[in-house]
């Protein structure tokens, strides 16, 4: 359903499962991302959230 309003962004399992990029995705405390050592976009934005 939230991929109908423009606002979200509706990320696949494809998408979760590509690259952590900082750039496209602004906001993250590099000790954070040093602490979870992230594989992948989807495990970054799991640690974040959790």
């Amino acid at each position: 359903m939230l991929a109908e309003f423009p606002a979200f962004q509706a990320l696949t399992p494809a998408d979760l499962a590509g690259p952590f990029d900082e750039r496209t995705w602004p906001g993250y405390h590099p000790a954070d991302l040093k602490y979870w050592a992230p594989a992948d976009l989807g495990e970054v934005l799991f640690n974040y959230w959790d």
